[in-house]
């Protein structure tokens, strides 16, 4: 399930946040890794890492059925430390004054292909926001009988703010019109 992908990439975000640095999540292409359900860890252009979910076929050669009683779905992650160390060193912390405004939050769910990558959809609703959005994060990811066979749900939280002013139902409207905008674009569909 997907779900052990997100839950394995939010584990990393942490230890990189620690680290103060800034990572890009690209599609990577590993052998013992499940196509689709990986990705390589990029600081500042280079690849200090990669995370994901097991290649089915590597669960059943280890044998890890027989340790859970069924075929586990089973992620890893590896991170070059002292790769990271580098680019954390050069960063000093930042401290930003707390919000004047409040935050406006939509959650959004798609339909869209399984070989769409996850982070071409966070992209795309971050275009859609430009400078009000602060957070676009994915909480579910679902596949089912509801689901056209080769497509997952994507379900997104949307973080709105602005820094001069509070926003109104109207501006959070726009947001969400122009991403669905930009996620029809890439063949994403609203789910509802």
């Amino acid at each position: 399930m997907a779900g052990d992908f997100f839950a394995v990439k939010a584990l990393v975000e942490g230890v990189l946040a620690c680290a103060r640095a800034d990572a890009d999540f690209r599609p990577t292409a590993r052998p013992f890794l499940h196509p689709g359900h990986s990705a390589a860890v990029v600081v500042e252009g280079e690849e200090i890492g990669f995370l994901g979910e097991l290649h089915p076929t590597v669960v059943r050669r280890l044998d890890l059925a027989q340790a859970v009683g069924r075929e586990p779905t089973v992620a890893a992650f590896e991170l070059d430390l002292g790769r990271l160390a580098k680019h954390a060193a050069q960063r000093r912390a930042t401290f930003a004054p707390l919000p004047a405004f409040p935050a406006v939050v939509e959650d959004l769910a798609v339909v869209a292909r399984d070989d769409l990558p996850a982070a071409e959809l966070v992209a795309a609703v971050r275009r859609a926001g430009g400078e009000l959005v602060e957070q676009v994060s994915i909480f579910d990811v679902f596949r089912g009988a509801q689901i056209p066979a080769g497509h997952r749900s994507v379900a997104m939280r949307i973080v709105l703010r602005a820094h001069d002013r509070t926003l109104t139902e109207s501006d959070a409207a726009e947001v969400r019109e122009r991403a669905i905008a930009e996620l029809a674009a890439l063949g994403a569909s609203i789910r509802g």
